[in-house]
């Protein structure tokens, strides 16, 4: 008899611990709520935005494809806003278009996208170093 309660009450405990989880988005929760620094981890062990970008998310060579050697910088948003890349890691469309490959088409939790979209901007913008449009690479063909 001793042995059903403890088995029913360490169900219980699981069952609140899971509806805990659900009820709470299914997000883990981060230490003090610092949104730069979970963008800071999706950005270098989740999303892996640095094989492309860089380390410091200013642009580099990728050489794994010719159709988009290069990936521009990401640092400090250039020309973009919170919300805007927030939306684009949601959806996969920036400004109403569709990022070419090699960029993925993230669906990103709505918390996540923006944690990475606030570590993006908080770091400073750097210029990319990207070559000069007169080796076909232009904007339309980078990736945010």
């Amino acid at each position: 008899m001793k042995r059903n309660r403890k088995q029913i009450t360490y169900l219980a405990m699981l069952v609140t611990a899971v509806l805990a989880a659900v009820s709470a988005g299914g997000q883990p929760a981060r230490a003090g709520g610092d949104e730069v620094e979970h963008g800071r981890y999706l950005v270098r062990q989740v999303s892996l935005c640095v094989d492309c970008h860089g380390a410091a998310l200013t642009g580099g060579h990728v050489g794994h494809n010719p159709a988009a050697p290069y990936a521009p910088a990401i640092a400090g948003l250039p020309g973009l806003d919170v919300e805007a890349v927030a939306l684009f890691l949601q959806t996969g469309n920036l400004n109403g278009a569709t990022v070419p490959p090699p960029m993925p088409r993230y669906r990103m939790h709505p918390d996540d996208a923006h944690a990475i979209a606030v570590y993006r901007k908080s770091l400073a913008a750097q210029p990319s170093p990207l070559p000069s449009a007169s080796s076909g690479v232009t904007s339309a063909t980078a990736s945010p």
